[in-house]
């Protein structure tokens, strides 16, 4: 994601607050793995139902925030 921005120079872009909860799974979704690995847990075996739950918990998150969002952005569009 972050390649991407810079490929298109729309990096100040991704400090609006429309992209936080993108941002901070692609931080989670980097870092996670890391601190997984050097904790020696990437190979425990309840390590990827965990993870399942993870990404669902995330994307059932994210629909809740995108909906809040999406009404928060319309009503100040409205107002202009």
């Amino acid at each position: 994601m972050l390649m991407a921005a810079l490929a298109y120079r729309q990096h100040r872009e991704l400090m609006n607050k429309r992209f936080a909860d993108e941002v901070a799974f692609a931080a989670l979704a980097v870092v996670v793995p890391l601190v997984l690995m050097h904790m020696g847990l990437d190979t425990e075996w309840f390590l990827v139902p965990g993870l399942l739950l993870f990404f669902a918990v995330y994307r059932f998150i994210d629909a809740r925030v995108s909906r809040a969002l999406g009404r928060l952005f319309r009503t100040e569009r409205e107002r202009a």
